[in-house]
């Protein structure tokens, strides 16, 4: 069976997800939205870096397809 990223997506929409990027950060937050390019926006974002430091929480972020390089939901 198949999961299509968009049915993923909208399955997980105001639930907490976690944004692998391709510079190796990690982002954990709500997701808020997403469009057909993958764009996602997020709510109550964390950031940990790959070497496991947390930084200061952020509000919304919205982050381009293109970059994102895996996604989990919790």
């Amino acid at each position: 069976m198949v999961i299509k990223p968009e049915n993923m997506l909208a399955n997980s929409l105001d639930k907490t997800i976690i944004l692998g990027l391709r510079d190796g950060s990690v982002y954990r937050g709500t997701l808020k939205g997403f469009d057909e390019y993958e764009n996602i926006i997020l709510s109550d974002v964390v950031r940990t870096k790959p070497e496991n430091e947390r930084s200061e929480g952020i509000k919304e972020a919205v982050f381009k397809g293109g970059n994102v390089v895996y996604i989990f939901r919790q």
